[in-house]
């Protein structure tokens, strides 16, 4: 049987990117532009980290389902890629432009970029945590299939 090391570094994996269904991945510090933080359901690319979530837990759950086999481990390193892709592109974000007129008729304007924020430290736990529980599975081997069904272990 396999340790349940691998699976409870994917269970943590899979549950922690949940709490940035509201909290932000990328901010802006200007709080005028508040409405604009990326979170998980707000707006591309963020949203692009939704497929990666439903994977981990599937993962997750098809851990403690049953023994997983190579293809889990496998599964597990293409789901964290993949979020390492979207996080590096949340990284090269556009900002936003603004401009406007202040009280004495003065032209004004300026840029804003968002930063990653709390949400995004999640993310990259969680891909630290999956790529960890894949590379667990793989080194600690999966059970072999000429095992006997019903014999006993060998004391």
């Amino acid at each position: 049987m396999i340790s349940a090391a691998p699976r409870r570094l994917m269970s943590v994996a899979a549950i922690a990117p949940i709490a940035t269904l509201t909290v932000p991945v990328c901010a802006y510090e200007n709080a005028d532009f508040a409405a604009h933080n990326q979170t998980l359901l707000t707006g591309p690319p963020a949203t692009l980290l939704a497929p990666t979530l439903v994977i981990y837990i599937a993962l997750a759950i098809t851990g403690w389902a049953r023994t997983p086999g190579r293809l889990w481990s496998a599964a597990g390193f293409v789901a964290s890629l993949a979020a390492c892709l979207v996080l590096t592109e949340l990284l090269r974000q556009p900002g936003i432009f603004w401009d406007g007129v202040d009280a004495e008729g003065n032209s004004t304007g300026g840029y804003e970029l968002p930063e990653p924020s709390f949400g995004f430290a999640i993310w990259v736990v969680s891909v630290v945590l999956a790529t960890a529980a894949a590379g667990l599975h793989i080194l600690r081997g999966t059970p072999t299939a000429h095992r006997v069904v019903g014999a006993t272990r060998p004391r």
